[in-house]
């Protein structure tokens, strides 16, 4: 079934590729999510690469971890607390002054784009508090990227009710966690749905994404300041060819991505399942990409993130089409390819557009996200734990799926948010 024009229409391939606007307030006791790729900054050395060593979290996140650590098995479980329905949002972790915050950005729920800003503070076991509203953003955008860069969130591109965009705002982090109010933070070339970011020190670079029927393979990228000025965005190198709806994490100075598109949703192109590495240059170029181990099935719209010497894939939409609640993972090898791809533990719940999951010590989280290709949402958060022993958070027992009615599945074209003028 293909994507129908309408006002809205060049606007959303969100299910790959949409977002959408809900009115609802965000409940008081909803959990939040966090988007946080792995920061070049983590550059702390094991303090033992032996199997016997302790279990030692901050050693685990960083870039120089090894299989060889004893990182622990990873585990779901259900927060008890909750997410406003959301999808296509961006998620990160901000450490502050009160303690470390998790912030849900934008996205869309039942084919609308929302502005809503949500933060949440992680208690010091991984559990969350209780929500907090932000400053909402400019307007409703689904699809964007996002990245905490010199204390400043900084969002860019998505989808909104006039159509795709090459928009960026900078909202600064106050020393509680608050926001300071979102400005305008310049173009970013192209518009620019389902593109991926990273960040290193005070650079954001933004990677592809899509408009309508093209699909970019640039790459740009801006500095930005504690006062949240972002300079010009300029150019920063190219991908290995078209690209969207794709996960990234970034590993020290190496940038992994998986899967995506590289042809317009609007067309119903499959999901690709290869993978690639490239390399942040001195000069802030991005390039000599390497084609790494393909996934074991081809994916889009999962997240993917760094712990322990794994890199890990967990969601997405697959070719079947059908939202996906598998994980594997696959070794990150001395020469900074991967090995083979192996299932780990599954989410609670499958779903596609949560594009990222976020890592504070030994806990990853996974926000919300769509359960059909209506973009309808779920209001689940589920923490993964890398444990050796019984997990100490308190956690709801595994939720069952909750029944759903998607609409006849679209070849490709998991993205219809593409129906409501404002």
């Amino acid at each position: 079934m293909r994507l129908q024009p309408s006002t809205w229409s060049a606007v959303l391939p969100f299910l790959i590729a949409c977002g959408g606007a809900a009115s609802h307030a965000a409940p008081a006791d909803a959990g939040l999510i966090v988007i946080a790729p792995v920061d070049a900054s983590h550059d702390v050395a094991p303090k033992d690469t032996g199997r016997d060593a302790p279990f030692d979290p901050a050693a685990c996140v960083s870039a120089d971890a090894s299989t060889a650590l004893p990182c622990g098995t990873l585990a779901f479980d259900v927060s008890p607390v909750a997410s406003r329905a959301r999808n296509h949002h961006v998620t990160l972790i901000a450490d502050t002054l009160s303690g470390p915050m998790l912030y849900a950005i934008g996205g869309a729920e039942s084919e609308a784009a929302i502005a809503f800003v949500d933060r949440i503070p992680i208690n010091a076991d991984g559990s969350l508090g209780a929500w907090v509203s932000e400053p909402p953003l400019p307007t409703g955008t689904g699809g964007l990227v996002g990245d905490l860069v010199s204390g400043v969130i900084v969002v860019a591109g998505g989808t909104t009710a006039s159509g795709t965009t090459d928009a960026a705002y900078s909202a600064v982090v106050e020393t509680d966690g608050s926001l300071g109010p979102w400005k305008p933070a310049g173009s970013v070339g192209e518009g620019r749905m389902h593109a991926g970011s990273f960040s290193i020190g005070s650079t954001m670079w933004i990677l592809g994404g899509f408009d309508n029927q093209s699909v970019w393979s640039d790459i740009v990228s801006a500095t930005v300041s504690p006062d949240g000025t972002v300079s010009t965005w300029g150019a920063a190198g190219q991908l290995p060819g078209p690209r969207s709806h794709f996960s990234l994490t970034l590993l020290g100075s190496y940038v992994y991505i998986t899967g995506g598109l590289s042809a317009s949703a609007y067309n119903d192109p499959p999901d690709l399942a290869d993978a690639w590495r490239g390399q942040v240059e001195s000069d802030g170029t991005v390039d000599q990409w390497t084609q790494l181990t393909t996934l074991p099935v081809a994916e889009a719209t999962h997240a993917s993130f760094f712990y322990g010497g794994y890199l890990h894939v967990c969601g997405g939409i697959n070719n079947v089409p059908a939202q996906d609640d598998r994980c594997w993972r696959a070794p990150v090898l001395a020469d900074h390819t991967l090995g083979t791809w192996e299932d780990v533990s599954p989410l609670p719940l499958a779903r596609g557009h949560v594009h990222q999951m976020p890592i504070l010590g030994d806990k990853v989280y996974s926000i919300a996200g769509a359960i059909d290709f209506n973009l309808d949402s779920t209001t689940q958060i589920d923490i993964g734990v890398f444990s050796t022993s019984p997990s100490k958070m308190s956690i709801a027992p595994r939720a069952p799926r909750p029944v759903v009615h998607p609409s006849p599945p679209r070849h490709g074209s998991m993205c219809h948010l593409a129906s409501h003028a404002s």
